[in-house]
């Protein structure tokens, strides 16, 4: 198919006094040359005439000073309406920006200055946590920092935006920040699990009772299955724990007791040796409630975000005079990564 041409250059009156912005959620280069803007070329203005006077006496940013005045008159005594609140974010995130900041009580500066420090005596975790789910979108912080009149004039939340939009990393910044206050509790919630896991399965490799209670279930259960019709031995050499569970499955003809109810009675009348075997497993049901798939994905995020901190240090360069995240993460990371 022929390459589509290029748009025209974009072309608009200049207004004669400045006016307020108008702050767009921009289009990226790569959609716009496939979207209806340019397909249809809406960016056109060819045969259209905009109503600028009207538009400058609407939008304009101050209203025009009086040809003839003595003397500039207060804003109280002259009763002109104060500058509007100028608003960025959309309703919605703004609402919810608002809610956490003044929830928090910190001052913006404070809080800048806390991120960028790192500083732990400023910012809890519950309070990083909470910021960190609030954070500006990249889109967002651009639009903000694309707004170059009175900074005053822009909503607390907007305001918000703009004191951590220049912070490199921001969300990265957060994020190993909640991981490094949160480890130690992390490591706290698992390394009990793999100790007791670790402890059961030792109980369980050298309980000689146990191992001769599996012995006995081994081979009655090789005397069920060596049936002499079978064409193909179905003697095994071994187990998985699992199967265990099997031996309710396997009724007496009459229905009245199961293998396992059997196997109970059995050991207990001819192998009264073997019936305490539960003291060697102190461990064990406390183990048995911890899921090893559970321990093993929270070792892969551990280390998963151990190696992303890591890397980002390698190339980190410090935005700010104030900015401590090389000096507080790398001690952090080195360590943890032992």
């Amino acid at each position: 198919s022929p390459r589509s041409k290029a748009p025209a250059e974009l072309r608009a009156p200049v207004p004669s006094v400045k006016m307020k912005a108008v702050h767009w959620a921009k289009i990226t280069p790569t959609a716009m040359s496939k979207s209806i803007w340019v397909r249809e070329e809406l960016y056109s203005a060819d045969n259209l005439e905009l109503p600028v006077p009207r538009l400058e006496a609407a939008f304009c940013q101050k209203q025009p000073a009086p040809k003839v005045a003595p003397a500039a008159p207060s804003q109280e005594k002259s009763g002109l309406a104060k500058p509007s609140v100028v608003h960025i974010l959309d309703a919605k995130r703004k609402q919810n920006i608002g809610i956490v900041v003044r929830a928090m009580k910190v001052e913006l500066v404070t809080i800048r200055k806390g991120i960028l420090g790192m500083d732990d005596q400023v910012l809890s975790l519950e309070q990083l946590k909470k910021l960190e789910a609030i954070f500006p979108t990249a889109e967002e912080v651009e639009q903000v920092m694309a707004f170059d009149d009175d900074l005053s004039l822009l909503s607390p939340e907007d305001r918000f935006c703009r004191e951590l939009g220049d912070i490199t990393g921001l969300h990265q910044r957060l994020h190993s920040w909640i991981f490094k206050l949160s480890f130690e509790g992390t490591c706290d919630e698992i390394i009990p699990n793999i100790l007791g896991m670790s402890s059961a399965l030792y109980q369980l490799l050298h309980s000689a009772k146990f191992k001769g209670v599996l012995k006995l279930v081994l081979h009655v259960g090789n005397f069920l299955n060596n049936t002499a019709s079978s064409r193909q031995s179905k003697l095994v050499y071994g187990f998985r724990l699992q199967s265990l569970a099997k031996l309710l499955d396997v009724k007496s003809v009459d229905g009245s007791q199961s293998l396992l109810d059997f196997f109970v009675d059995w050991v207990a009348s001819e192998h009264q040796e073997l019936v305490d075997f539960p003291a060697d497993l102190t461990d064990l049901p406390g183990a048995v409630k911890v899921s090893p798939n559970s321990i093993k994905s929270s070792i892969g995020e551990l280390r998963k975000h151990v190696t992303l901190i890591q890397r980002t240090l390698v190339a980190y360069t410090p935005c700010a005079d104030l900015d401590a995240y090389a000096e507080v993460m790398g001690p952090f990371i080195e360590q943890a990564a032992k």
